[in-house]
């Protein structure tokens, strides 16, 4: 799970994150985690508040029995491209108490059938699949809050599968934010907590990051100002023809 050769952010683009918490154990200990540098100021904001706040947190790094994590490289589970913890923008936290709930399809190999069923994260009492109790570590009480530091969504949002622990910035910006200086990607960051609504409407198919990927290589440096000046245009343009302004502007303004 640690760096290799592949991930789809290098080795500089990651820090490593220290910080105090306060665990189920009952003490407080030193905890750390690898995250994005755009993003690392932000996490450690979070947990500072939480342990300012007495709020409980599992191991960071994880243990027989729960844990904190975020980068890990390695793909999405049940898919073949790269999770967001590839990136270093995607948070796990305290996963025994917020399990992950998907489903789970076995393909036979004689007849085609195919049996369904529900699996979630090892070790997670069925209780916590209740999120109507008022059980210490229940993340939804954060998600506002957590959002409001650029991670703006949350798994247990999600309707295909249930994600509790889950919680990221937007595939859009976690996939742009290596090709540009740590300085851009604060800026882009912004649009995480300020129109993070708009964030989600960009399509992630492989075909269209491409062509914003391209934008990014022609114009790594004025990019993200020129994108987050004329983000308000987005719902009245759509996405294509705000592209091809953004691009048209992005070339007067390097042919000055």
């Amino acid at each position: 799970g640690s760096w290799k050769k592949g991930c789809p952010v290098s080795l500089e683009r990651l820090n490593y994150v220290q910080f105090g918490y306060h665990g189920y154990d009952g003490n407080i200990a030193q905890g750390a985690l690898v995250t994005a540098d755009v993003v690392a100021p932000n996490i450690l904001e979070i947990f500072r508040k939480f342990f300012k706040n007495k709020i409980k947190v599992e191991k960071p790094g994880g243990g027989k029995v729960g844990g904190t994590g975020m980068f890990i490289c390695r793909k999405i589970t049940g898919e073949s491209g790269f999770s967001l913890h590839s990136y270093g923008t995607a948070l796990d936290l305290s996963y025994y108490r917020n399990p992950y709930v998907g489903e789970y399809k076995h393909i036979k190999s004689s007849g085609g059938a195919f049996a369904t069923g529900v699996i979630i994260t090892p070790d997670s009492p069925l209780t916590f699949l209740n999120r109507n109790q008022k059980i210490e570590g229940f993340n939804e009480v954060h998600v506002d809050y957590i959002r409001s530091q650029g991670l703006s969504e949350w798994g247990g949002h999600w309707l295909n599968r249930t994600d509790y622990m889950h919680f990221q910035s937007s595939p859009f910006f976690s996939y742009l934010f290596p090709l540009i200086d740590y300085d851009s990607g604060r800026t882009l960051l912004t649009l995480e907590k300020n129109a993070d609504r708009i964030l989600h409407k960009f399509s992630i198919q492989s075909t269209e990051i491409a062509k914003w990927v391209l934008m990014v290589q022609l114009y790594p440096k004025d990019f993200a100002q020129m994108f987050v000046k004329n983000i308000a245009q987005f719902d009245a343009l759509g996405e294509d023809k705000f592209y091809q302004m953004l691009y048209t502007k992005l070339q007067a303004q390097a042919s000055k």
